[in-house]
């Protein structure tokens, strides 16, 4: 039996199985990109996803704010490297990549903390963040992208014993 685990590495497990090439790849064929690539979605992993169950789950109030402002500060990091690309994603000329989609399951789920923490809790719309809200905006309105995403209200309600 053959298995593949973790997100990031089924990304890179597809692109190489299905032989895309070009924009129909998830991780760059260029060696620059591919390893700035593997760089940012591990950071964006761990700055912007793995902090999102500690807003939801610590009960103390300054530690979940802790988390809040740890995940803020991970999407303001991402936020300047998009403001470096071409856009609207993270690879050249719009091409959706695994830095994207390690990312874009959680953004999509951010409303959750406003919903659930209050409204000190809602991604800011900063300057500093304008390239990151442009590029929710973008990807999240991709066909192929809106196909998978779960129902809000739905989801609420699984997320509320949190």
């Amino acid at each position: 039996d053959k298995s593949v685990y973790e997100s990031i590495i089924t990304i890179e497990y597809i692109d190489q199985v299905s032989f895309a090439k070009g924009k129909d790849r998830l991780v760059s064929e260029d060696p620059f990109w591919y390893a700035r690539s593997r760089y940012w979605a591990d950071k964006v992993n761990r700055e912007c996803c793995s902090t999102y169950y500690g807003v939801l789950v610590k009960k103390d109030e300054t530690e979940r704010q802790e988390q809040f402002q740890e995940l803020v500060k991970g999407l303001t990091n991402f936020s300047k490297q998009l403001a470096q690309s071409s856009g609207p994603t993270f690879l050249p000329d719009g091409q959706l990549s695994n830095v994207d989609l390690t990312l874009l399951p959680w953004a999509f789920r951010y409303y959750v903390f406003e919903t659930y923490r209050g409204p000190d809790y809602t991604i800011p719309h900063s300057a500093e963040l304008e390239a990151y809200h442009q590029w929710f905006d973008h990807v999240i309105n991709l066909d192929s992208v809106k196909r998978t995403l779960p129902d809000k209200d739905r989801y609420l309600e699984h997320i509320g014993k949190y």
